[in-house]
């Protein structure tokens, strides 16, 4: 970050659209403007180096070979045009945990839970009450 002049109170304001571009499905949708703008403003008051240190987490992160330790009944979401954590690789975690369900949402991205929100609600709705059968 030093390179580029940015200090521990640079934020991601002027990266905002280009980060809701790849994340979401539609940023511009005008039913869920309101969830929008709050993510923009979340992302636009993101330190960059609050956002640094969480990709440093992220990318150090690989869990993959224990997935099958998990002994919790678990619900894989996806979204249909999430490019970071794509249906194919959340196939991945509902593969390698026994007795996973997965659900993909169309017309959602990374964030399906803001995108698709009745959709989201549905899926978990319906896994949650599953469980006591």
């Amino acid at each position: 970050m030093r390179t580029s002049g940015a200090d521990n109170r640079t934020t991601l304001a002027g990266q905002v659209e280009a980060m809701l571009r790849r994340l979401l499905h539609d940023p511009d949708e005008a039913a869920n403007y309101e969830r929008i703008a709050l993510l923009r403003r979340i992302i636009g008051e993101t330190t960059a180096f609050g956002q640094a240190r969480a990709y440093e987490a992220i990318f150090g992160m690989n869990y993959d070979d224990r997935l099958g330790e998990i002994r919790t009944p678990s619900l894989v979401l996806a979204g249909v045009q999430d490019s970071s954590t794509p249906p194919a690789r959340m196939q991945i975690y509902k593969d390698g945990i026994t007795g996973a369900q997965m659900e993909v949402l169309p017309g959602a991205g990374h964030f399906p839970n803001v995108e698709q929100p009745d959709a989201f609600n549905e899926a978990l709705r319906a896994f949650l009450g599953g469980l006591g059968s």
